[in-house]
């Protein structure tokens, strides 16, 4: 009897095995995807647990693609962006720095380089140095890999860490050593789009016409105060709105005398203003009025500056 039943029981435990064994194989059959280019989904996760924890990864990374050769060799392409996060009340401008530690990948046999592109834009490092950051990389993958550990540096303008499989004992700011922190990439194989190729192109072109309309402003101020201390002011003649055909410009120039009045009594200025072309927007010409005489009575004196302003075609 006794036989029996421990009989039973390697039978239920073979069974068992037998059901485990099956899951297990049909959860690791690979993702088939035919030669070409895909848009996938993915994740990017760099987290530190300090500080309340903190996930350094997730926007950096933009979009993905996967290429498949006609082997079926695949390879993926992470595409990064700088951002930032905010920790403390402090704003840290994030991003993958590959000044000290190239970007690389984990597969079954360790680490690896992965090729990679630095943007044209730039972010500044913890010594305030503008640097060109990663904006791709590039590695092969498996599509019977769901996540894959990665190797990057993410610098800030306050600090750094080197994101890895976690199994070093390093801490940040010091690049290109293992430390605790995990870097890693999900893909969902799932949502795999392929991009499509038209099956045949053309070119064609069209005329484009922009009239611009030629015009311009001169201005002058409205109102020029002369000091009374100094009997002099200043003042400016400025372009505006300047939209000329080339090689024309503006001149202006001024009565360089004139009469100011209060009633029968009067005094003498003078008005000089600087030569120069008026050439385009915020151009500038200077100019002076002094008055010349002493004044016979107290009060408001008034008078008029003319200006003869003037378009020409070289």
């Amino acid at each position: 009897m006794q036989k029996k039943i421990i009989g039973r029981i390697a039978a239920c435990a073979m069974t068992a095995a037998m059901a485990v064994s099956a899951v297990s194989f049909g959860a690791s059959a690979e993702t088939t995807l035919a030669e070409g280019t895909y848009n996938v989904d993915a994740s990017l996760s760099c987290f530190v647990n300090a500080m309340g924890g903190i996930e350094f990864g997730a926007p950096l990374l933009t979009s993905t693609q996967v290429t498949v050769d006609a082997d079926g060799n695949a390879e993926a392409t992470l595409n990064f962006t700088k951002s930032v996060v905010t920790i403390y009340g402090v704003t840290c401008d994030t991003f993958i720095d590959a000044s000290n530690s190239k970007p690389g990948y984990f597969d079954a046999e360790g680490k690896k380089d992965a090729s990679y592109t630095l943007s044209a834009d730039t972010a500044l490092n913890p010594n305030s140095e503008a640097v060109k950051y990663v904006d791709s990389m590039t590695f092969p993958v498996s599509t019977d890999t769901e996540t894959v550990n990665l190797w990057v540096y993410v610098n800030s303008n306050v600090m750094g860490v080197q994101f890895c499989d976690g199994t070093g004992t390093g801490s940040s700011n010091q690049p290109n050593v293992s430390t605790k922190y995990v870097g890693k990439v999900t893909f969902d194989w799932a949502s795999a789009e392929k991009v499509k190729t038209a099956d045949k192109t053309s070119n064609q072109s069209a005329n484009v016409t922009y009239t611009v309309e030629e015009g311009y402003e001169v201005e002058i101020p409205a109102n020029i105060v002369v000091d009374p201390q100094t009997k002099a002011a200043s003042y400016d003649v400025t372009a505006k709105n300047f939209v000329l055909l080339k090689g024309q410009y503006v001149t202006v120039t001024t009565n360089e005398s004139g009469t100011l009045s209060n009633g029968a009594d009067s005094v003498a200025f003078t008005n000089s203003l600087a030569d120069g072309k008026l050439v385009k927007t915020g151009d500038k010409l200077a100019g002076t009025i002094n008055v010349t005489e002493n004044a016979a009575s107290a009060g408001e004196y008034r008078g008029t500056a003319d200006f003869n302003i003037s378009l020409f075609s070289e």
